[in-house]
């Protein structure tokens, strides 16, 4: 990701530095922010798996499970964008920026099964963050008040869920945490239109515009690796923790053999268990609608 960075920023240096040489080209820069949404299904057959996994075990025993809470999936973003715009004639700009994109959520869900003679508790407490960085380059074709911009670029997305689960039943309880760290790239797609209005004019010639940009993005990361740290407390109250590195890899998985389910982990190679099967490569599909709101100047 450093690496992307740098280079993106020497690109700017060279057109900036080439557009500099010609005084009657005014560089014009922007800045806007606005709330976009998407629905990165992937990352939620965690949670729904873990609601189809209390169902199995309950079922494997016959025993009836009650819950209260829910597991809400993430659907907006909050999208940052920076912009220089280097006019390459009246109408026509050549785009460099790069766009800053995050969301999350937290969410608790408690299941209570029930034998005989007392009842478990299984207490979820659930966080999804999710968030990108995307260097881009494009061209803008702003006739009027109304325009049409495109651009690519490098998509840098990070992706955290944190899953802490305390259990208890009388006489015996114990909390364990998974935190699942992980990073992976894809190329992105932006397509907007943006309408401008002129707030007044500079000494230098330049105007100062106020605008509104809709915009579809499409990013797409296929593959996602890094790091899960599971931490327990132990038989003597003592906290202890690992850490695994690797892939992330959905799979279909049947632990009780009473049917399978959507689940995720991260592995280093997936592990030959009879239970799972068709290990797959996870990514997140970042892609959505955004309206933004600016200035340009």
């Amino acid at each position: 990701m450093k690496h992307a960075v740098v280079i993106f920023f020497i690109i700017l240096l060279v057109v900036h530095v080439g557009f500099s040489q010609d005084k009657a080209k005014k560089v014009e820069f922007e800045i806007s922010a606005g709330i976009g949404r998407v629905n990165p299904e992937s990352i939620y057959s965690r949670s729904s798996g873990i609601d189809a996994l209390i169902d199995q075990y309950a079922r494997h025993y016959n025993l009836d499970t009650t819950f209260t809470g829910e597991f809400p999936e993430i659907k907006r973003f909050i999208p940052f964008n920076v912009s220089l715009n280097f006019p390459l004639n009246d109408k026509l700009y050549l785009k460099v920026g790069v766009d800053y994109c995050f969301s999350n959520a937290v969410s608790e869900k408690s299941f209570q099964v029930a034998w005989q003679d007392f009842d478990e508790n299984h207490d979820y407490n659930i966080t999804d963050k999710i968030s990108y960085l995307m260097p881009h380059i494009g061209f803008a074709y702003m006739p009027g008040a109304l325009g049409f911009h495109g651009a690519v670029g490098m998509g840098f997305a990070r992706f955290t869920h944190i899953e802490d689960l305390d259990y208890s039943e009388p006489g015996y309880k114990y909390d364990t945490s998974d935190a699942f760290k992980v990073s992976g790239t894809g190329l992105g797609v932006i397509l907007g239109v943006k309408f401008r209005i002129r707030l007044s004019k500079k000494s230098s010639g330049k105007a100062v515009h106020a605008f509104l940009k809709l915009e579809s993005v499409m990013l797409k990361v296929n593959t996602l690796s890094g790091d899960k740290t599971r931490a327990a407390v132990n038989a003597s109250g003592q906290r202890v923790s690992e850490t695994e590195e690797g892939t992330l890899y959905g799979f279909e998985w049947n632990p009780y053999g009473n049917q399978r389910i959507d689940f995720w982990d991260i592995y280093e190679t997936p592990p030959t268990d009879a239970s799972m099967r068709n290990f797959q490569e996870l990514g997140l599909n970042l892609s959505g609608i955004r309206f933004m709101i600016g200035i340009s100047f």
